[in-house]
């Protein structure tokens, strides 16, 4: 009972206290409201007062006047901003660590497109080696044909040329044997007449020296 009285002793007091900085908040309020808008001329008379404690003051003040001045609420609500100003605390670091993964990831991230980029100049130029070495090999084939078609040619002419050559020689040594063959045959044409004259000749000797012979005898015989 009697800390139920107290409890209700200390809620009374901090709503007093709080209604006195509510009003002392309204008071600085107004000073710091009219002070900002000669703060040029002001400056070194009427100090400026931040607003951000103000503020946040202020939203506390509000803030615990949601509760009815219940002080067990109160220190409830307390205890929980408390730790949530603890883990407002560690946002930065929180934050920073984000920012540090957040930085590494970006670094990944550039690496990864620096060798996606790299391997893409590397794909082009395989691409463009390929192509050239594509046109050389279609230029090579293309010389080949032609090559093949200039030598076919020329072994065609070469062999035709040869075989005309072969004709030309067959036919001469064919004209050469005939006119051999004739001269031979004039000049054996030519032997024979000549033995036959002398075969002639020789019978009419043999019948020259006949009549001579038998003109002999007849002589003899007359004797």
């Amino acid at each position: 009972m009697n800390g139920h009285t107290q409890s209700s002793k200390d809620a009374q007091q901090m709503s007093r206290q709080l209604r006195r900085q509510k009003r002392r908040q309204a008071r600085l309020g107004t000073i710091e409201v009219t002070g900002s808008s000669d703060e040029a001329s002001h400056a070194g008379a009427n100090p400026r007062i931040p607003r951000e404690p103000i503020e946040r003051l202020a939203a506390v003040i509000k803030f615990l006047g949601l509760y009815n001045n219940d002080v067990e609420q109160i220190e409830c609500a307390l205890g929980n901003l408390l730790q949530k100003d603890e883990k407002i605390s560690h946002l930065p670091l929180t934050i920073t660590e984000l920012q540090h993964s957040k930085n590494e990831q970006s670094c990944r991230v550039e690496e990864e497109q620096s060798r996606l980029a790299e391997l893409q100049r590397q794909l082009n130029d395989e691409q463009s080696s390929l192509e050239i070495s594509r046109q050389t090999l279609d230029e090579d084939r293309k010389q080949l044909e032609a090559e093949k078609k200039r030598f076919k040619a020329e072994e065609t002419a070469r062999y035709d040329k040869a075989i005309v050559v072969e004709k030309k020689k067959i036919e001469d040594e064919s004209k050469k044997l005939i006119k051999q063959e004739k001269k031979a045959t004039a000049v054996k044409i030519e032997g024979a007449t000549q033995q036959i004259r002398q075969l002639q000749n020789q019978v009419l000797e043999l019948i020259v020296a006949k009549e001579n012979a038998e003109t002999t005898l007849s002589l003899f015989r007359t004797f």
